[in-house]
């Protein structure tokens, strides 16, 4: 039959925050075990993944959606069941899975190792961003973690159709981030100050503001 996870499905949404731990855990099954998961669906309300097929290292597809009830994967202990297993653990925490079970007693130190340094992944930068009226926002560095960024002084990068630029330097003529536009809010530019230390506001049009999360967002994900 070959070693298999079941679990009681929920019909419950995966919410943010847990999704990218989700993509956390995956990457570090990349960098600390030299586990490539092949990852076909990755949102919200599907999730589907597997072991890498062209080094014969997959079996079942794990899959997680909005379908309540009995729910199971034959990973047969290939590699990627630590990550079938650490992603099972945190939804099960969330609550959007429950009855947890398996074939056997095998140990689930590893997966738990996973889980732990995905869950501590920290943000690299917070930002707190306050609704002043229905035009402006204002918003400061709450966080700036200034080794990584003095490693990583500036990058270009692209949201959908929306391209971005940060520059972080020691400070800027007022000390605090700004934030600029131009040709018709699809260059945006972020200035960050790695030693802002008054946390002194500045503004924000409202039309912006989810482009500056979604900015923000990446810069967390893939700056290291």
């Amino acid at each position: 039959m070959g070693f298999t996870r079941y679990w009681e499905n929920s019909k419950n949404l995966i919410d943010d925050k847990t999704l990218e731990t989700i993509k956390n855990i995956i990457d570090i099954a990349k960098q600390d075990y030299d586990i490539d998961i092949d990852v076909k669906a990755l949102t919200n309300m599907y999730i589907k993944l597997n072991g890498d097929e062209s080094k014969d290292l997959d079996h079942e597809d794990f899959v997680i959606d909005l379908i309540p009830g009995f729910n199971f994967c034959k990973t047969n202990e290939k590699p990627y069941d630590i990550v079938v297993n650490a992603i099972l653990k945190l939804l099960e925490s969330t609550n959007k899975i429950h009855d947890v079970e398996k074939d056997d007693d095998s140990e689930e130190e590893e997966a738990e190792k996973l889980l732990n340094k995905a869950l501590s992944m920290k943000e690299i930068l917070k930002i707190k961003i306050t609704k002043i009226n229905d035009l402006w926002y204002s918003w400061y560095i709450d966080y700036i973690d200034n080794k990584i960024f003095k490693l990583n002084p500036s990058k270009d990068f692209q949201i959908e159709d929306k391209n971005f630029r940060y520059y972080a330097k020691e400070s800027y003529d007022n000390n605090i981030a700004e934030w600029t536009s131009a040709y018709g809010y699809k260059n945006y530019t972020i200035y960050l100050s790695v030693n802002n230390i008054d946390k002194q506001p500045c503004l924000i049009k409202k039309e912006l503001v989810k482009d500056f999360e979604k900015a923000i967002e990446w810069i967390n994900n893939n700056v290291k």
